[in-house]
C-alpha cells in the first residue's frame, strides 16, 4: 500500500454499565456504573492496526478543554497514532457510548459527536486526505465531517486512496447504503448486512458488489465469517477458544487485520484468516483494547490455535 492508513474516527469514551435486564418498551431499571474506557470503533481499529505496524493518522474533532479529550489524546499517541490533524473546538460534543451488560450479554447506545464541518479552504485537510493509501471511517462520520456528497473523500478517491468503510448503521436514511456503495473494503456484521440489504432491496453483497466494492466482511460469531469478492466468496470458520471474556471490539481487531494484511499483499484467504484470529484473541481480554497485540504476537497466536 502506498501512504498510510486515515482514520476519521468519531472518538468517544465507553461507559461500561451493570444492568438487571435489557429493558422493553416502557421498561424502567437500574443501572451500575463500571468505569470509562477510550472507545469509538474507528479509533478502535486504528490504534490496533498501528499496533500491528501500520503508519496511521487521525482526523478527529474534539472539544477544547475537556478530561475526555485529553484521555483520548494520550492513548492516540501511546499507540503511535500521528494526532497532527486533530482539529478542536468548544461548540463541539465528543461522542459517548453507553455499554450494558449483564454477563457476557451487552446492549450499546452510541451517542454521537457533534462538531461543525471540516474546514477545507486552507487544503491542508484535502492534501492530507489526498496522499492516504486508505482512509478508514463510518458513513455517518463522513456525513457529519464533510455533508453529505462527501465530496473530499471522493477527490481522494480519484488521486488513488482506497475507502474502506464500518458498515454499522441501522440505515434509516435511504442514501447511507449508497454511500457504502462507494467503498473499495466494506465490515459487516449479520445484523447490519441484513439491514443492508433491507435498504438496497437485494442481497447486500449483489448490491455492494455490483456497485464496485472490491471486498465485504461479514461477521457472524461463533458462525465464522465471510469475504465476498467480485466472483465468489470464501468462508473462515469460528477460532475455538477456552472461553470468550469478552468480544467488544472483536469487530473492530477483525477489520484492523484484514485490512494489514491484504494492504500488504497478503491473499484473501490469509487475511480473512488473520482476522478471524485477531476477532478470537480479542474475545480473551477484556474491553475494546484490551488484546493489543504485535503483527508477529498475532502470527504466534494464530499458530497456537491452529
Amino acid at each position: 500500500m502506498n501512504g498510510y492508513m486515515t482514520i476519521i474516527a468519531g472518538s468517544d469514551i465507553d461507559t461500561y454499565y451493570k444492568v438487571e435486564s435489557f429493558l422493553q418498551e416502557g421498561d424502567a431499571g437500574m443501572a451500575f456504573p463500571l468505569g470509562e474506557k477510550v472507545g469509538g470503533c474507528i479509533l478502535n481499529t486504528g490504534i490496533i492496526a498501528a499496533n500491528f505496524g501500520m503508519d496511521v493518522k487521525v482526523l478527529d474533532y474534539l472539544r477544547e478543554d475537556d478530561p475526555g479529550s485529553d484521555l483520548l489524546v494520550r492513548t492516540m499517541k501511546e499507540n503511535g497514532l500521528d494526532t497532527s490533524y486533530l482539529r478542536y473546538g468548544k461548540d463541539v460534543e465528543n461522542g459517548r457510548c453507553l455499554i450494558m451488560t449483564i454477563g457476557k450479554e451487552k446492549c450499546i447506545y452510541v451517542i454521537p459527536q457533534k462538531h461543525p464541518l471540516y474546514d477545507m479552504d486552507d487544503g491542508k485537510i484535502s492534501s492530507f486526505l489526498n496522499h492516504s493509501g486508505v482512509i478508514y471511517s463510518l458513513v455517518h462520520v463522513l456525513y457529519e465531517s464533510f455533508g453529505k456528497d462527501i465530496k473530499p473523500i471522493l477527490d481522494a478517491k480519484k488521486n488513488g486512496a482506497l475507502l474502506a468503510l464500518d458498515g454499522s448503521s441501522q440505515y434509516q436514511d435511504p442514501d447511507e447504503v449508497k454511500t457504502l456503495a462507494l467503498a473499495d473494503h466494506v465490515f459487516l456484521n449479520k445484523q447490519s448486512y441484513q439491514r443492508v440489504s433491507e435498504a438496497a432491496g437485494e442481497e447486500g453483497k449483489d448490491y455492494l458488489l455490483r456497485n464496485g466494492v472490491k471486498t465485504i466482511c461479514v461477521t457472524d460469531g461463533s458462525r465464522g465469517s465471510t469475504c465476498y469478492y467480485p466472483g465468489g466468496s470464501i468462508h473462515e470458520e469460528a477460532v475455538k477458544i477456552p472461553e470468550v471474556i469478552d468480544s467488544t471490539g472483536a469487530g473492530d481487531s477483525f477489520a484492523a487485520a484484514f485490512l494489514t494484511w491484504h494492504l500488504s499483499g497478503s491473499s484473501l484467504q490469509e487475511s480473512l484468516k488473520m482476522a478471524s484470529y485477531a476477532g478470537a484473541h480479542k474475545c480473551l481480554y477484556e474491553g475494546a483494547l484490551g488484546a493489543l497485540c504485535t503483527k508477529e504476537e498475532l502470527e504466534a497466536f494464530a499458530r497456537q490455535y491452529e
